[in-house]
């Protein structure tokens, strides 16, 4: 519902369908709309400029972000990792996405990367949603167990609710979702907690425009 891929019944009041339309405009729902249309624009760009790209998607969840991206001719012959610890995601992932080129896998992702020989090296890692739940000390153990899995000039991209995004408080109070938000200064005081010898640059920005600053902050790291 909240990427608008859903189907509104036909006797929705109109009531009820007011109620609906607002809380589609509520931030963290726009927010979470432009994090999905900025990561589908990452991967269309690695499939132009990437011959037979690889991607991991950590706590992909549905995968919405890739579903017009994986059917483009720049991905043909490619390979998209999905991990999430929550088994349905996976299989519903499994059951609506024909891609010869996906792969799922859930469990522990540390365990992964030590024991799977065939994880190989990513052109692009993506976090689309995993900050937003987990504290400052398991954030930078994931980004640093995920950072030497990037290729040479591969990017991660991470997203984070940022302190500041619209109408938290209904979030908190009705969805009973307690994010852990964070700004371009506490992402930067995680980025320090890491290994960077590695990397050629970081970057943080935000997804809305320079009008209306969005309510999530991407932190992007590239590797030498």
């Amino acid at each position: 519902m909240i990427y608008g891929l859903d189907t509104v019944p036909e006797d929705l009041t109109p009531t009820a369908n007011a109620l609906r339309k607002w809380e589609l405009e509520l931030g963290f729902c726009v927010s979470l709309r432009r994090r999905r249309l900025l990561l589908a624009r990452e991967l269309n760009e690695l499939g132009a400029a990437v011959r037979y790209p690889r991607v991991l998607a950590v706590g992909c969840g549905h995968l919405r972000e890739a579903a017009a991206a994986l059917s483009l001719p720049g991905m043909h012959g490619g390979e998209l990792v999905a991990f999430d610890r929550d088994r349905d995601s996976l299989n519903l992932i499994q059951s609506e996405y024909e891609y010869p080129g996906l792969r799922t896998l859930s469990g522990s992702l540390r365990d992964a990367i030590a024991n799977d020989p065939t994880l190989g090296r990513f052109d692009l890692i993506y976090l689309p949603t995993v900050l937003d739940t987990l504290e400052d000390f398991r954030s930078s153990a994931l980004l640093a167990d995920v950072l030497p899995l990037l290729e040479s000039g591969g990017r991660l991209i991470a997203a984070n609710f940022s302190p500041d995004l619209r109408d938290a408080a209904f979030l908190e109070a009705c969805l009973d979702w307690w994010p852990f938000y964070r700004d371009e200064q506490k992402l930067a005081a995680l980025l320090s907690q890491l290994p960077v010898a590695n990397l050629r640059g970081h970057a943080m920005f935000r997804e809305g425009s320079s009008e209306e600053q969005g309510g999530s902050v991407f932190l992007d790291l590239q590797a030498l």
